[in-house]
């Protein structure tokens, strides 16, 4: 189980006490190894990981990575889930709990040979009450189903461990600062030929703060989410006719978006601001597409991060 946690001790606990309460019946405890990596400099982590190294219910393998950046957090927890030599090995971030049946649920799904990926839902749980409308327009639940058109994301996933480390798949560290690294780790393997699939039992709950709670902060993510897809699209972001094409794509959406907060701010209003948010996430990722198309990025993981979080 591989976590990687940067200035958040906190969270760290929680997720580790999460972990403690785990109900399995086909695992061992001896079995069983958290590897934990701090990516902040200071080692906000030691305390946490020193009480839990002393009377946690699992064993814990842990290292400070220095260097800033979820890739690199990232690709030190795979070095240490690789030199553990276990079958499996997941990713849960620090702002998660995972339910008592989490692990059980991943576990079972690798009965099935033919398994390499299976990812989990989560739920958000918010630490004080949202506005209405971002409960009614449902912007922080990640579901998934049986369906193996699933893209893949880092935050609630089990893999075997042989197929990852045979296929060659890292995160790529030139994206430390602007994310993504998942996008493509996970475009990377299903180009190799892996499947991605659901387990809905295993449930991960993500803590949301209240900064984060807020059509603010959600307008900052709709924006990088239009850059970093715009930047990740390697040949097709290079040279001026692409880049040109890429802005048009960006001022349409812009464009389009605009048309339609005015349309559902007017019909809508107040009684399903929901659809007007999602209208101004379409603008938000014009923008981000518009600025990316230019080779500007736009970096979320910079040094504020958390600061509002």
């Amino acid at each position: 189980m591989c976590i990687c946690t940067f200035k958040n001790p906190d969270g760290l606990r929680d997720l580790l006490q999460g972990l403690d309460t785990q109900l399995l019946e086909t695992v061992r405890d001896e079995d069983l190894t958290i590897a934990v990596v701090d990516n902040d400099a200071g080692a906000s982590a030691a305390k946490v990981l020193k009480s839990y190294a002393t009377s946690g219910r699992f064993k814990l393998s842990s290292l400070n990575q220095p260097k800033r950046g979820l890739s690199s957090a990232r690709n030190s927890a795979l070095h240490l889930a690789f030199a553990s030599q276990a079958d499996l090995f997941a990713f849960l971030d620090d702002d998660e709990i995972p339910s008592d049946r989490w692990l059980q649920s991943m576990v079972d799904c690798f009965k099935e040979p033919g398994n390499a990926i299976i990812v989990g839902p989560l739920e958000p749980r918010f630490e004080v009450p949202p506005p209405r409308w971002i409960v009614a327009g449902d912007f922080f639940h990640h579901r998934c189903t049986d369906s193996n058109d699933i893209a893949g994301y880092t935050g609630n996933v089990m893999m075997r461990m042989a197929a990852i480390a045979a296929s060659g798949v890292r995160f790529d560290e030139a994206l430390n600062a602007i994310g993504g690294e998942d996008v493509v780790f996970f475009r990377a393997l299903r180009a190799r030929g892996f499947d991605i699939k659901c387990s809905p039992g295993a449930l991960a709950y993500e803590s949301i703060p209240r900064g984060r709670a807020s059509l603010k902060w959600m307008m900052r993510r709709w924006l990088r989410a239009g850059a970093t897809g715009t930047l990740l699209m390697g040949s097709g972001n290079v040279g001026w006719r692409n880049r040109i094409a890429n802005a048009a794509r960006g001022l349409g959406r812009i464009g389009a978006g605009s048309i339609m907060v005015v349309v559902t701010a007017t019909t809508r209003g107040r009684r399903d601001f929901a659809a007007v948010a999602r209208s101004i996430a379409t603008v938000c990722r014009g923008v981000g597409m518009l600025i990316a198309a230019f080779g500007i990025s736009y970096q979320e993981y910079g040094q504020g991060y958390r600061r509002d979080t």
